[in-house]
């Protein structure tokens, strides 16, 4: 976590020292103003689509989506080529949350999305999250290291309107962000083969991709 706030910190140019204290508070707040009047202009020109990417962060109308940083990825940058749909194995957000940004749980994602459509924030996507595990895309093994996770909230049996509407909105956004050459599921490129099943055969993958 300490490290995560450094980087920020170094962004900002504020004091390195890892602890999100009053100055470094202040000089986000700052920025976080500014970009939110830079960017209404651009997210009011997107009527289609509320969702955009800045500098690696995804932001919605303007305004950054919630952040709940997670201390869990991997040194080295993650330049996104696919993009890989998991589902939580639980109805529970804030169980979720938990999960993925507690240290030494060994699993994290760039995204979190709800039933609702909210939209969680736990890595920039230039970071290597933890979220396909032993992988691998047409041979190309260690898939962390070049794709973006998106955990969705449930368990697979039911994909409500709002929540599927924030994945193709999103898939969206990061098409038009990066270089992205493929949406594929965790089940599709977990190996060995079979060991995952996320998000599903009922997830809507005609009308997100």
């Amino acid at each position: 976590m300490k490290q995560y706030i450094r980087e920020w910190q170094q962004r900002i140019g504020v004091t390195a020292d890892g602890i999100f204290g009053p100055a470094t508070l202040r000089k986000s707040q700052e920025i976080y103003d500014i970009s939110r009047s830079v960017n209404e202009e651009d997210a009011l020109s997107e009527e289609d689509n509320p969702f955009f990417v800045r500098d690696h962060y995804l932001w919605k109308a303007g305004k950054m989506v919630t952040q709940k940083p997670s201390p869990n990825f991997s040194g080295g940058a993650n330049i996104p080529e696919i993009i890989v749909i998991h589902y939580t194995g639980s109805n529970s957000s804030a169980g979720a949350l938990s999960w993925l940004t507690q240290a030494g749980s060994g699993v994290s994602a760039h995204l979190l999305i709800g039933k609702g459509g909210e939209a969680w924030q736990l890595l920039p996507f230039h970071r290597r999250a933890w979220h396909a595990g032993k992988s691998e895309y047409k041979g190309i093994s260690g898939v962390n290291n070049f794709s973006i996770g998106i955990e969705n909230v449930g368990i697979g049996d039911e994909w409500p309107e709002a929540q599927v509407e924030a994945n193709r909105l999103i898939i969206q956004a990061l098409r038009e962000a990066y270089h992205i050459i493929d949406v594929v599921g965790h089940a599709d490129v977990a190996i060995p083969k079979g060991r995952k099943s996320d998000p599903g055969p009922l997830y809507p993958w005609e009308e997100v991709s």
